[in-house]
C-alpha cells in the first residue's frame, strides 16, 4: 500500500486528463473522506468496501465520490472480489470524456478484473495509463478501417496501423493478420508466426529487432513485450536452438523492469489471460448417460482440499493443461510438442464410464472393483470407434456412439486418447529418469504406482488395481502414470519417431490392428512400468481386464 500512496498524485493527474475532479477538488475533500472511512477501515476489506460504495452513492461532490469509489476498488481487490471490484471501477470511469460507452465498459471491466485478480492496487497507475493507450488504439483502428474500406488497393499502411493498434491492445491474433498485409519488413515475421515456420527464439529475435524501428513508444513496448513472451516460452519448453539463454533472459529482464507500470504490458497481460486456457478443465458428468449436455468449467487453481477426492473420480472428470515443450522420447529421440492440450489427472474410472456409457464392461471379468477404480476391460474400438472412417491418424473423427463420441457431443470439446508422445511427455513432467518422481530404482516406483511388487501394501485388494490417486502424483499433479491400468494411446504400434515435431505415429500400412499402450499395470514387474515402456502389439478389439485409458482434450479442434 505504500507504493499506492506514492502513486496517488500521478493517478489523480491522469484522471484530470479525462474530465475527472481536479487535483484541488480532490485534495480539499480528502480529509473528509479519510475521516468518513476511519471507522470502517478496521473491518474486513470487503465490508469496508461495501461501506465505501454506500458513502460514494451519497456523496455530494464528484471529488468525494471518486475517492470513495477508488478506495472501494482497492479494498475489493484486496478481498479478491472480482465482480465487485469491476463494478466499482465501472462507476469510477463513467465520466471519462471522448471515449465511446462500449469502450468505457471494456476498459472498466478489464481494469477492475485485473485489480481483483492480482490483488495489487498499486497497478492502478498503469490502468489509468492504459485508458490513454486504449483511446490512442481506438483512434488508430478507426482511421485504418476507414482507409481500408475506401481503398481499392492493398493499403499496406492501413494494415500496419491496424496491426500495431491490435498489438498495443494485446490482441495478437488480430494483429498478426493485419501485419501480414502490411508488407515491408514486418510482414515476413507475422507470416512465420502465423504459419509456425520459424522457431520461437528466432521469432522472438525478429520482434525484438522490429521494436527498434517502431514509430511509436506504444508499439515498441508491444513488440518487446511479445518478444519477451516468446523468449519465455522458448526457455520453458527447452526450445532455444543455438540462442544463448543468457541473452534471452537478459531481454526478458529488461522488459519486466518497468512492466508493473507499463500500460501496454498490462493490456497485453489482460488479453493473454483471456486467450489462455486455465490450468484445469472440469467436465461434470453428474446428469448421467441420459444427459443432453455435460457442463464444462475451468479453474486456475485446485479447489480447497485438492482434486484427490471421490467427487473428481466419479461425477466429475478433471484434466490439467500441458504446455508445449521438448523431451527425449523413450530417453533416445528428441520430440517437440508445439500445441497445448489437456490430460486427465486420473485414469478414467468405472463410475465415470458408467455415467457416460451406461454399460459396465468390467462385470464380465473375474476382477470386479468399484466406482473409483480405473475402468478396465475396454478395447480401443469401444473407446473411440471401429470403422475405417475413425482410423487415426488418417482421421480425427470418432464414432458418435463411443465413449469419446458421446463426450465430444455433450461437451463440444476435442475429447480423445493421447498420442504416444503426449502421454510420455505428460508422464515425465520434465524428468529423464525411469520413474516420474526422479528415481531409477524399484523403491521409487512403489511411491508413485501400483505394480506387481506392491500389491500387498494395504492400498487395495491383492492381485489387482487400486482406486485412482492412491499413490503420489508427478510434478504436474498427474496420478497413476506408472502401473494400475495400462493405458491406450492413439498411435499404431511401430518404430518410434526420431527428432519429430508433434508426432502422430505411423499410418496403417496393412492388416495390422495394433495400437500402443503405455505405463504398465498392476500385474507387471517394475521394469515394465517405467516412463519409456511401450506395448505396441495390442489388438484394437482386445478387452483385457487390465486395459484402461486416460482422457485428453486436443485444443486444436
Amino acid at each position: 500500500m505504500k507504493k499506492v500512496i506514492m502513486c496517488l498524485g500521478l493517478m489523480i493527474a491522469a484522471c484530470m486528463a479525462f474530465g475527472w475532479p481536479t487535483l484541488d477538488e480532490v485534495e480539499k475533500v480528502k480529509p473528509m473522506v479519510v475521516e468518513l472511512m476511519s471507522s470502517k477501515e478496521s473491518q474486513k476489506p470487503d465490508e469496508a468496501a461495501d461501506a465505501a460504495m454506500v458513502f460514494a452513492a451519497e456523496a455530494k461532490t464528484e471529488a468525494a465520490r471518486f475517492l470513495l469509489l477508488r478506495r472501494a476498488v482497492e479494498l475489493y481487490a484486496r478481498a479478491g472480489e472480482d465482480d465487485k471490484a469491476s463494478n466499482a471501477f465501472v462507476k469510477m470511469l463513467k465520466d471519462i470524456k471522448n471515449v465511446p460507452p462500449a469502450m468505457q465498459e471494456k476498459i472498466a471491466l478489464d481494469a477492475g478484473r485485473a485489480l481483483a485478480k492480482t490483488s495489487r492496487p498499486m497497478r492502478m497507475e498503469a490502468i489509468y495509463k492504459g485508458v490513454r493507450v486504449l483511446v490512442w488504439a481506438e483512434k488508430e483502428l478507426t482511421a485504418s478501417r476507414t482507409e481500408l474500406r475506401n481503398s481499392k488497393k492493398d493499403a499496406p499502411e492501413a494494415h500496419l496501423r491496424a496491426g500495431n493498434a491490435f498489438a498495443v491492445m494485446g490482441d495478437w491474433s488480430k494483429a498478426l493478420d493485419h501485419l501480414l498485409g502490411a508488407k515491408g519488413k514486418i510482414a515476413p515475421v507475422a507470416e512465420h508466426e502465423l504459419n509456425g515456420t520459424a522457431a520461437l527464439d528466432k521469432l522472438a529475435n525478429a520482434w525484438w529487432k522490429a521494436s527498434a524501428i517502431a514509430g511509436s513508444e506504444y508499439v515498441k513496448s508491444a513488440y518487446r513485450f511479445h518478444s519477451a513472451d516468446l523468449y519465455r516460452k522458448a526457455i520453458d519448453g527447452n526450445l532455444l536452438d543455438g540462442l544463448p539463454k543468457s541473452l534471452a533472459e537478459g531481454r526478458i529482464t529488461e522488459v519486466e523492469k518497468n512492466a508493473e507500470n507499463d500500460a501496454v504490458a498490462l493490456l497485453y497481460a489482460l488479453q493473454k489471460r483471456k486467450s489462455e486456457k486455465p490450468l484445469y478443465c472440469i467436465i461434470d458428468l453428474s446428469n448421467g448417460p441420459d444427459a443432453d449436455k455435460y457442463p464444462v468449467t475451468y479453474m486456475d487453481e485446485p479447489p480447497k482440499g485438492g482434486f484427490n477426492t471421490d467427487e473428481y473420480k466419479t461425477t466429475k472428470l478433471v484434466l490439467r493443461r500441458i504446455d508445449p515443450g521438448k523431451f527425449k522420447m523413450c530417453g533416445k529421440y528428441d520430440v517437440t510438442l508445439t500445441k497445448p492440450y489437456y490430460i486427465g489427472i486420473f485414469e478414467v474410472t468405472q463410475k465415470q464410464w458408467e455415467l457416460v456409457m451406461k454399460s459396465k464392461p468390467w462385470q464380465n471379468n473375474s476382477l470386479h472393483y468399484g466406482d473409483t477404480f480405473p475402468i478396465i476391460s475396454t478395447s480401443y474400438n469401444t473407446i473411440r470407434g471401429l470403422n475405417k472412417e475413425y482410423d487415426w491418424p488418417s482421421s480425427t473423427l470418432v464414432d458418435p456412439k463411443s465413449f469419446m463420441g458421446r463426450l465430444k457431443k455433450l461437451t463440444e470439446l476435442g475429447c480423445d486418447l493421447p498420442t504416444e508422445a503426449q502421454w510420455e511427455y505428460a508422464c515425465r513432467a520434465g524428468t529423464n529418469s525411469e520413474y516420474n518422481n526422479g528415481g531409477d530404482k524399484e523403491e521409487d516406483l512403489k511411491q508413485v504406482g501400483r505394480y506387481k511388487g506392491n500389491q500387498s501394501d494395504g492400498k487395495g485388494g491383492s492381485n489387482g488395481p487400486v482406486p485412482v490417486g492412491s499413490y503420489l502424483p508427478n510434478a504436474w499433479m498427474l496420478y497413476d502414470m506408472h502401473g494400475n491400468a495400462i493405458e491406450w494411446c492413439l498411435d499404431y504400434g511401430g518404430v518410434l519417431p526420431k527428432n519429430a515435431i508433434d508426432p502422430v505415429g505411423p499410418h496403417k500400412t496393412g492388416g495390422e490392428e495394433n495400437r500402443v499402450r503405455r505405463g504398465g499395470c498392476f500385474c507387471y514387474e517394475a521394469k515394465l512400468c517405467n516412463s519409456s515402456f511401450r506395448e505396441d502389439y495390442g489388438n484394437m478389439g482386445w478387452e483385457c481386464e487390465y486395459y484402461g485409458f486416460r482422457l485428453v482434450i486436443h485444443l486444436t479442434e
